[in-house]
């Protein structure tokens, strides 16, 4: 069985290796082709060390390592990840959530099954107004969805569903709807998730922000109002953890809510605070000071 330090090793390394790409394209480097080709190979090495700890893992760290194997593989292999990958470990996620994994969030749900989505060759797309659950949403809770099997669906709402994807089987979809219309009306209520840990709530409007690869679920008015209710004002609050993933919610904020010098001014206090951290994983702090570096050279063009 695979241990939290072999994963927080891989997805270190990961981030390392995404930022030098960064950097590369930047022009930082002055030998590109070796430098290219270098992390090519350790591209390659850190695929089969993630398709590994894939193979043993337990079923709630798969979103994160198929996270970073979804980024590696094209620098890799200069191909997409495969479907049947994605498939296979979604099934894995979905089955243990089904029976009754607490430690399988529903951010980890959504984000692989939207991963599925978007890495699926029948090119799904979603319409915003759309919901195929219940009249109230939020009444329906995800835990009773779960114990519902493919016969409980209306088969007619999944067929003219506006999510098509052969990869889905009708529970998932079910499942990716449910929650796509239970957090917006969640978030047009409160502007934030309640009852829910800091990290998942991040999390999931990290999802919900990135959505628009899909399709625009939400408005850039409210993912502004969303970010201002959102926002955190004194970094050394936080976790490293948290850290992390509010760096990933600022990232994936439009220009129409940050700018691009507002949204670097951000990242770089996140990275500041992140790099102050006595305890933070030495690969991270590499990738960390490498991002401040990709940032100022950003800001000088």
């Amino acid at each position: 069985m695979t241990s939290v330090k072999d994963i927080g090793y891989v997805t270190a390394s990961s981030r390392l290796l995404i930022t030098e790409l960064q950097l590369l394209g930047a022009g930082y480097y002055s030998n590109i082709t070796r430098q290219q080709s270098e992390l090519e190979t350790k591209a390659r090495s850190l695929c089969a060390e993630i398709k590994q700890l894939l193979a043993v893992c337990k079923e709630e760290y798969i979103p994160e390592l198929l996270d970073c194997l979804n980024l590696l593989h094209p620098i890799a292999f200069q191909q997409p990840l495969p479907q049947f990958i994605i498939t296979t470990q979604l099934q894995r996620l979905f089955a243990a959530w089904q029976s009754g994994n607490k430690d399988i969030a529903e951010s980890d749900l959504y984000a692989l099954i939207t991963l599925s989505l978007r890495s699926s060759t029948s090119k799904p797309s979603i319409d915003r107004s759309t919901s195929i659950v219940s009249d109230h949403p939020t009444s329906t809770s995800t835990s009773e969805i779960s114990h519902s099997s493919s016969t409980d669906i209306d088969s007619h709402s999944l067929s003219h569903s506006p999510v098509a994807s052969k990869d889905l089987s009708p529970d998932q979809l079910l499942i990716f709807l449910s929650l796509r219309d239970n957090w917006l009306t969640t978030l047009r209520t409160h502007n934030y998730f309640p009852e829910v840990t800091t990290y998942e709530n991040y999390r999931r409007l990290t999802l919900l922000t990135e959505e628009p690869a899909i399709a625009d679920v939400s408005s850039d008015e409210e993912k502004l109002r969303w970010y201002r209710h959102n926002r955190i004002e004194d970094l050394s609050t936080l976790s490293i953890h948290l850290l992390i993933c509010y760096r990933r919610y600022i990232l994936s904020l439009p220009s129409a809510v940050l700018n691009f010098e507002q949204r670097t001014e951000q990242d770089t206090a996140i990275l500041h605070e992140l790099l102050r951290r006595k305890d933070l994983h030495l690969l991270d702090r590499e990738a960390y000071r490498l991002s401040l570096e990709y940032n100022r050279l950003l800001s000088d063009d």
